[in-house]
């Protein structure tokens, strides 16, 4: 007996004659011991496994609105550069007199808006429901731009 125990009411690790030591407490190796603090300090979350010993598992992170919002902003971003948008939205053509900019602009006001609506649905499911999606399943549900204009 090494006088590592582990225990899942929230009182973690405990040694022989400094805690006291429940009888459900499970005993654990000096090695799992230190695998477990060293995966700890690495961002785990330590919590009983099914039978009762700890194990390192990786939190989930929670989402916020500021996380679903940088999202948006990345995706439409990215879509308009790789259009050749850099500094400036295809919105901001929409009275060109260039076809090719204004149909830009057109396609672009109603896809931002999809996004933004997506966006707000989303928000509001979990308002209503106190469910959202995983950061994942939001990014890869956001519209996608279809340019009207092909040269």
């Amino acid at each position: 007996m090494n006088g590592i125990r582990y225990y899942w009411d929230g009182s973690g690790f405990l040694i022989s004659g400094i805690n006291e030591i429940p009888e459900e407490a499970v005993e654990i190796t000096e090695e799992e011991w230190k695998a477990l603090l060293a995966a700890q300090s690495e961002g785990k979350k330590i919590e009983p496994g099914p039978d009762g010993k700890p194990v390192a598992v990786t939190p989930e992170k929670i989402v916020t609105v500021d996380d679903y919002d940088r999202a948006m902003e990345a995706h439409l971003l990215a879509e308009r550069t790789a259009r050749g948008y850099t500094m400036r939205e295809p919105s901001d053509y929409k009275d060109s007199a260039v076809p090719r900019w204004a149909q830009d602009a057109a396609d672009w006001i109603a896809h931002r808006d999809a996004v933004m609506l997506y966006g707000l649905e989303v928000m509001t499911h979990y308002a209503e429901t106190g469910e959202a999606p995983t950061l994942e399943e939001f990014k890869a549900a956001l519209p996608v731009i279809v340019w009207s204009f092909q040269e």
